[in-house]
């Protein structure tokens, strides 16, 4: 079993976020949404056969959610609710990978 696409689509999710995170142009910016929108959906489309696979796509919900600047503590400390805290934990806990997530300030 390999999951080698998810972790190529992945590596191709982040490269696309980091490039154009720091772009203002509404073409640009609207450029960028489509391109991540293609990878989102593989991603989500793509069954994940390994942990290694999951990781992939725990990694990119997480690097959404904490836009990459915020710690995914302050996120989970900000959810509005019991179940999203426990879920967000959760996520956390299976990926347990310092390297995708945001640094501690």
């Amino acid at each position: 079993m390999s999951d080698a696409r998810l972790v190529t689509l992945g590596r191709r999710f982040r490269k696309i976020y980091k490039h154009y995170s720091h772009i203002a142009a509404d073409e640009d910016l609207d450029r960028a949404a489509e391109m991540l929108d293609r990878v989102e959906r593989q991603i989500v489309n793509t069954r994940a056969e390994t942990l290694a696979g999951l990781r992939v796509k725990i990694g990119v919900a997480l690097f959404c959610w904490t836009h990459e600047r915020q710690r995914i503590e302050d996120v989970i400390e900000q959810a509005g609710t019991t179940d999203e805290r426990i879920a967000l934990s959760i996520l956390r806990d299976l990926i347990d990978d310092s390297r995708l997530l945001p640094k501690a300030a």
